[in-house]
């Protein structure tokens, strides 16, 4: 599990706060692998864990027909989310929630497509797993990328 410290978070959002997409990986990629999903269902229920600002949870609603509710323990990211998807019209499909991955509080195996960009290492990578494999239906799609750092200690 990661334990980063208050001045870690500090940085973390300086640096990325201001930024559309705030995990690794772009609408291009994004998009290829919810391709991937193949046998989606024509409406799926979307979980996007540690969403942050939401780029990849527009991108997901405009892609997708379904529900999507999103997670992020960052206020002001879920605050800027909630107005894009106000502008957008959007708030009758996403539920934009303030709330840790690690106990989601959410109904189990309910969704099809569970998506976390950059952010299911925060809660460490079998604890993520299980989580979200409870929380997937059966037959349910889990997308992840993960940072990779390039030197010891970046």
């Amino acid at each position: 599990m990661n334990q980063a410290g208050p001045r870690f978070w500090e940085i973390f959002f300086e640096v990325y706060e201001n930024l559309p997409r705030q995990g690794p990986g772009n609408r291009t990629c994004a998009a290829r692998a919810l391709g991937l999903c193949s046998e989606l269902r024509e409406s799926p229920a979307i979980l996007d864990l540690g969403c942050g600002v939401g780029g990849q949870t527009l991108q997901l609603a405009e892609r997708t027909s379904g529900s999507i509710v999103a997670i992020d323990s960052h206020a002001p990211s879920i605050q800027r989310l909630k107005a894009a998807v106000a502008e957008r019209g959007l708030s009758q499909r996403i539920s934009a929630i303030v709330g840790d991955m690690a106990r989601p509080g959410l109904p189990l195996g309910v969704f099809d497509v569970i998506w976390s960009e950059g952010a299911l290492y925060n809660i460490g990578l079998r604890d993520a797993l299980r989580i979200c494999h409870g929380l997937l239906r059966p037959g349910g799609y889990l997308a992840f990328t993960d940072a990779v750092w390039r030197k010891e200690n970046p």
